[in-house]
Formats: structure tokens, C-alpha cells, sequence
């Protein structure tokens, strides 16, 4: 990942016995509303870029935090 990103980095996680770096969703979402886009944007990017990509074993996980919907307090719902 990006070293821009590196402050999102949370820890590690175990898949198959593999180590995959894991990341902070909401940060991400912010990350992206500070670069100009909207809540809703930022979440179809992260979708399609980053949950719809494999880029192998390092594939890197995203912690949504307990409620499942990232920044809960930008949904408009």
C-alpha cells in the first residue's frame, strides 16, 4: 500500500495461515473526502479499487469497525 497510507495501517491479520496487512476503513474514507470526494464516492471507489481487487497473498484487509458501515455519522441514511 502507499506510503501516504502507512498512518492507516492498523496491524496484521491471519488468513490460511498467511500475514496480510490490515487497514483502517474509516481513515481511508476520510483520506478521500479530504481529496474531493463525497462520502458516497469515496465509498464506491474504495468498493470497486480495493475490496474488488487481488493483488495476491498481500492483499491487505480493511477494519469496518463494529457497526459494519464505515463513518456512520457521514451516511445521509
Amino acid at each position: 500500500m502507499a506510503t501516504q497510507m502507512s498512518h492507516l495501517h492498523l496491524g496484521y491479520c491471519e488468513r490460511f495461515n498467511h500475514t496480510f496487512p490490515l487497514y483502517d476503513l474509516d481513515g481511508l474514507v476520510v483520506m478521500m473526502m479530504r481529496d474531493g470526494m463525497s462520502y458516497e464516492e469515496a465509498l464506491e471507489y474504495y468498493s470497486y479499487n480495493y475490496v474488488g481487487a487481488w493483488t495476491g497473498e498481500d492483499t491487505p484487509g480493511f477494519f469496518i469497525g463494529t457497526t459494519k458501515t464505515p463513518l456512520d455519522e457521514f451516511s445521509e441514511a
